[in-house]
């Protein structure tokens, strides 16, 4: 039987979306109405799409019978935050604890915008790094190589709703380098989605490609079994402005991915499950639950999740304070005082 739920996911997975039976947002989790609910991540066969099709299996036995659970292919980091504080499409999402911090405040890549409806179920899924990837083929060794000899160089990013394309940009101006000197320097930058830019990378269209990822990530691993790539440093000049903004030095273990044999300096987060503050206290207890309980099977699931432990995960959120909801399961648990 549980080889037969593992082949059902697989196959729903890879027709680009989960249907799983699951609670309407308000309701209480012991109620006998069935729900809907609606959970945002970000591209099908990404690993926040792979992280939430496995936490949606394990949530369908603890909600009552007839209930549904969808798994969105959007939208993102950013995406996700700005939909639930809004109240559209989705009921709960994937995000990175960087993202969170700077909703809850209000900076960075929200302008100026504080996000106030926005609380966490669980923290510290995994830890995530922003990867620097180049081609061997495209010659580069360092992004202080290419500002200083102005190295032509096309490089791919994701579209602008999560942390991929921010951290981008950041991380070469970081090292001196603007979109604008890019070009200049004969090169280019291209918005693809995720498909697109490790195909970019493999048939050399793309030389650089910047973007977070956890232990086992689908696309950069896949990558780096059947193309030659080089992962870089951030260098020590551009860590304290990063750490600044809020990205802070993290190291990528050495053999994370096939062709980096060392360990690499970069910045790092944690994805962490976010939801409304309008989610009734019981659902979001039963949702907290679910997933707390079940961290065992989903380790197995996914690599990225080894690091998840929930007896310390919930004082991981980046500042995003708990659902109530999430707060009552932790207390019960014995894990919050």
């Amino acid at each position: 039987m549980r080889h037969l739920r593992k082949t059902a996911l697989s196959r729903a997975l890879a027709a680009g979306i989960v249907a799983v039976p699951l609670l309407a947002i308000g309701a209480p989790a012991n109620a006998q109405k069935p729900v809907t609910l609606d959970f945002g991540a970000i591209f099908v066969g990404s690993t926040w799409y792979q992280y939430a099709a496995a936490m949606s299996e394990f949530m369908k036995p603890m909600l009552p019978k007839g209930s549904s659970i969808t798994v969105r292919p959007y939208a993102g980091a950013f995406g996700n935050i700005r939909l639930l504080e809004r109240g559209q499409k989705i009921n709960l999402g994937v995000t990175f604890t960087t993202a969170g911090n700077w909703a809850i405040k209000g900076i960075e890549a929200f302008d100026g915008k504080k996000t106030s409806k926005v609380r966490a179920l669980t923290g510290a899924l995994d830890e995530a790094y922003m990867v620097i990837i180049a081609t061997k083929k495209s010659g580069i060794t360092s992004l202080s190589e290419v500002r200083k000899t102005k190295r032509k160089m096309n490089v791919v990013v994701l579209p602008p709703t999560g942390l991929a394309a921010f951290g981008t940009k950041v991380i070469l101006e970081a090292h001196g380098i603007t979109y604008a000197d890019i070009k200049r320097w004969g090169g280019s930058v291209n918005t693809v989605n995720i498909q697109g830019a490790g195909n970019a990378m493999k048939d050399g269209r793309a030389d650089l490609w910047i973007h977070p990822v956890a232990k086992g990530h689908p696309k950069v691993t896949e990558l780096a079994q059947t193309t030659d790539v080089r992962f870089l440093d951030v260098e020590a000049e551009a860590m304290p402005k990063l750490q600044a903004i809020g990205l802070p030095a993290a190291k990528l273990p050495a053999n994370t991915f096939k062709h980096q044999p060392t360990a690499k300096n970069v910045v790092g987060m944690s994805s962490i499950i976010i939801t409304s503050a309008g989610m009734s206290d019981d659902l979001a207890y039963t949702l907290t639950k679910a997933i707390a309980e079940n961290a065992g099977g989903l380790k197995k699931r996914m690599r990225g999740l080894s690091y998840f432990d929930p007896a310390t995960s919930w004082r991981k959120t980046g500042g995003v304070p708990l659902h109530a909801g999430a707060m009552r399961y932790y207390k019960q648990a014995g894990y919050m005082k």
